[in-house]
């Protein structure tokens, strides 16, 4: 009690009021930082959401209606839309977790957070581009609309810190960023055109920007362009030039350790050798580069997927079939994994396969993925779309091959139709479609219904690609067909001619296909006897030459009977 008494009270008052002080301000601090961290938060709300609206149910659908009040079949708006609304949330997603990670959780520096928004705001270049094209587009562009988004830039790498820290972009000079964001602006434009089916468009602002870059300090950048460039070019038909500017920009992308670039580089390459059906002894060489490149980039599945599948066709082109078979089965079981099931590059990756197991003699197999690929065009695209008229040409081709003609005819009819009802008059897809079904008809004697389907699909490969048109080999052979067919050999030779005249330019089947309807043709003139017999031995020698032996020991049955006088087969 004495120690009680001896306390000062206001020495006690004053200590609890100096208490009450600290309790406050702590208070005040707790709450500010609350209130910091709350307004850290909504910031990357916002910054998930950079034109104000956030995705919803209701902009999705009005995305449909408005790609369906322009023509787009109610599935292809459906799968566009929704695939669309899909990207748009996962985008926003790991831009708001990055901010997120970085401004309120403090566990992830500004370094990595600058990184990853870089990364985000170049997606979100072509993501504005596909919306605007979306938005207003024509027709070209509506029937592209699921391939535009599924072509849009993948978000995974922009999540991986670790190799964001690796790139090129890690050691801008900020003095040079404005520049490379005008770069990325004008090749996100660029891009999105030409996968809108503006090719010629694209192609210039391709070429113009290469030329713009040549002077950009940034060598990632400069071999992105040039490997953009080489696709272009690719696209408007000038393939050689396009696989000169995709070796370049691969090794510069190389040399500047920006491994993406240079997988990309060789997907186009590769490509494009496949697509001009032509230097086979190095189709596998650039396959192998290829797979190397793609060992530099492990974490990358998108790339591996899609690559896999290039690779794969590139190996095929080269008959290494058994390697392609297994890189193009990776490549689809992949993309079911990647991109889902039901998605567009699952849907290429089953055409690819087909392909494959085509050139592999696997008719039967191809013929079981081909309807898979064709049930879910169909799905993605609806009925009357050029990827399911693709897709019926596929089947109808096997169908050809496996020696069933009439549903041959009947899914290359199909296929013609749709072309025609949603691609211009005359465009080259039609004209390759009506070759076929004419060249099928000539076949089984149809010459009626199959000469004027060769006489117009002759004048419209010609119109489009010139008079020398290679492709012009095709509705040739099935007019030649017809003209032995009613045993008029001098038309049959005029025809063959021509079409031995683009020899150097097409595939030597089709070389030997001619020679072969030339050896028919002069079989039943005894006079011509020994210029039936070259044909037939020019025929077999091609065939041989291809691995085609079938055809080659019709040749040589065809060759005996000049040379014995027997009836031929």
């Amino acid at each position: 009690l004495a120690a009680a008494l001896r306390r000062d009270p206001a020495r006690r008052v004053g200590a609890w009021a100096a208490g009450a002080i600290v309790a406050v301000a702590l208070g005040a601090t707790v709450a500010f930082g609350i209130h910091t961290r709350s307004a850290e938060a909504a910031g990357c709300e916002r910054a998930g959401r950079p034109d104000g609206i956030p995705w919803s149910d209701a902009k999705e659908a009005a995305l449909t209606r408005s790609l369906v009040a322009r023509g787009a079949s109610p599935a292809l708006a459906g799968h566009a839309a929704r695939a669309l609304g899909s990207y748009r949330h996962a985008w926003s997603a790991s831009m708001t977790e990055s901010c997120l990670a970085t401004r309120v959780r403090h566990a992830q520096s500004d370094e990595a957070h600058g990184l990853r928004a870089a990364c985000l705001e170049g997606a979100r270049r072509e993501l504005d581009e596909v919306e605007r094209v979306l938005e207003g587009g024509d027709g070209a562009a509506l029937q592209r609309a699921p391939t535009l988004v599924a072509e849009l830039p993948p978000l995974a790498p922009c999540n991986d810190v670790s190799a964001l820290l690796a790139t090129a972009d890690a050691h801008v000079p900020p003095s040079l960023r404005p520049t490379l964001d005008a770069v990325a602006d004008r090749l996100a434009a660029a891009r999105v055109a030409q996968r809108a089916g503006h090719i010629e468009e694209s192609r210039e602002a391709l070429e113009a920007l290469f030329r713009d870059v040549t002077t950009v300090p940034h060598a990632p950048t400069r071999a992105a362009v040039e490997a953009e460039l080489a696709d272009g070019l690719g696209r408007a038909g000038r393939e050689r030039e396009g696989l000169v500017h995709a070796a370049a920009a691969y090794r510069a992308a190389m040399e500047a350790h920006d491994y993406g670039t240079a997988v990309s580089a060789l997907r186009i390459a590769t490509f494009l050798v496949v697509a001009r059906q032509r230097d086979r002894d190095r189709a596998g060489a650039w396959g192998e580069m290829l797979l190397a490149a793609l060992a530099l980039v492990p974490r990358r599945d998108d790339l591996r997927t899609r690559a896999s599948a290039h690779a794969a066709a590139a190996f095929s082109l080269a008959g290494e079939h058994e390697r392609a078979l297994g890189l193009a089965r990776e490549a689809l079981a992949s993309s079911r994994e990647v991109f889902g099931a039901d998605s567009v590059p699952t849907q290429e990756a089953l055409a690819s396969l087909v392909t494959i197991l085509k050139s592999a003699g696997r008719l039967e197999e191809a013929l079981g993925y081909a309807r898979e690929e064709y049930t879910l065009a169909r799905a993605t695209f609806g009925d009357a779309h050029p990827e399911v008229a693709t897709s019926c040409l596929n089947i109808g081709s096997l169908e050809g091959e496996l020696g069933r003609a009439e549903e041959a005819i009947t899914w290359t009819s199909r296929a013609l139709r749709l072309f025609e009802s949603s691609l211009p008059p005359d465009h080259p897809l039609w004209t390759t479609t009506a070759s076929n079904l004419a060249s099928d008809l000539s076949e089984l004697g149809r010459c009626d219904e199959a000469v004027p389907l060769a006489e117009r699909a002759l004048r419209a490969r010609r119109a489009h690609d010139g008079a020398d048109a290679p492709r012009a080999a095709y509705p040739l052979l099935a007019l030649a067909e017809c003209a032995v067919a009613r045993g008029d050999t001098p038309a049959t030779l005029a025809l063959t001619a021509q079409i031995r005249a683009l020899a150097a330019t097409l595939p030597k089947r089709v070389t030997a296909d001619a020679w072969m309807l030339e050896a028919k043709a002069l079989r039943l003139d005894r006079r011509r006897a020994p210029d039936a017999a070259r044909a037939a031995r020019e025929a077999q020698t091609l065939f041989e030459g291809e691995g085609l032996l079938a055809e080659a020991k019709i040749a040589e049955a065809l060759l005996i009977t000049q040379r014995t006088g027997a009836s031929p087969p």
